[in-house]
């Protein structure tokens, strides 16, 4: 894939692996158990785990030519857009990106590792630290492509982007179409709702 070697030009300086289990530690004084690479876990409080960590978890994406094919030149939405990564990543790409992601110390991430480069490569991407409700969505106007990467009340999330949003891209487990049950098969694939 051709475009990967642009993207390696592109990523910000890289994000510890462990640092998520840092912020954890402390969120609301309760620990809590979660894994940054892909796996399955008990969604405590209802977060969910990114899938998309950093650009050596992005090259394990199956499909990701087709993401990026998808998303060129298009306003784009994602919602539940973790530390913003992807975000970042397809900011390159599309005319215009909006994240919304609802869990603050995500945030952290993004200001340290990530918003300094938005800022010096002046990025149509706009970072918002909010849940977004069924309410909300009369406010947000239309976009081309909707992208949602995660497992984390994903029918209600895709559902939300299908009526802001021409086309819808889910980024979740390989499997997860197939079995009722999700795993923790590590391959993670692009799907494109509108074509499958």
């Amino acid at each position: 894939m051709n475009e990967l070697k642009e993207i390696d030009k592109i990523r910000p300086k890289i994000i510890p692996k462990n640092i998520i289990s840092t912020i954890d530690s402390y969120a609301e004084k309760q620990s809590v158990r979660m894994s940054v690479k892909y796996a399955r876990v008990d969604e405590d409080f209802g977060w969910k785990v990114p899938l998309v960590w950093d650009y050596n978890d992005l090259k394990e994406i199956k499909g990701f030519d087709k993401l990026i094919e998808t998303v060129k030149d298009k306003k784009v939405i994602e919602i539940g857009g973790g530390n913003g990564y992807l975000a970042y990543i397809l900011s390159h790409y599309a005319k215009h990106v909006d994240t919304f992601e609802g869990w603050a110390p995500y945030a952290v991430i993004y200001s340290n590792y990530i918003f300094p480069e938005v800022v010096k490569k002046k990025l149509s991407l706009n970072y918002i630290i909010r849940y977004v409700t069924e309410d909300d969505l009369q406010y947000l106007g239309k976009y081309d492509v909707g992208i949602y990467s995660g497992l984390d009340k994903y029918s209600e999330i895709l559902s939300m982007l299908s009526k802001v949003s021409e086309s819808i891209i889910w980024i979740t487990f390989c499997n997860v179409m197939e079995k009722d049950k999700i795993n923790t098969n590590p391959d993670v694939c692009v799907f494109n709702l509108k074509r499958e």
